[in-house]
C-alpha cells in the first residue's frame, strides 16, 4: 500500500467525518491486513 493510497483513505475518512474511535481502529486493522 503506497503513501498516496493511505492519504486517499485518510482524506475519505475525514470527508465522511468518522469520529468514532472504534471505527478508526477497525480501519487501521483493515489497512494493516492489506499491507
Amino acid at each position: 500500500m503506497s503513501k498516496a493510497d493511505f492519504r486517499i483513505l485518510t482524506s475519505e475518512v475525514r470527508f465522511v467525518r468518522i469520529t468514532d474511535i472504534e471505527l478508526k481502529r477497525r480501519i487501521e486493522v483493515i489497512v494493516t491486513e492489506t499491507i
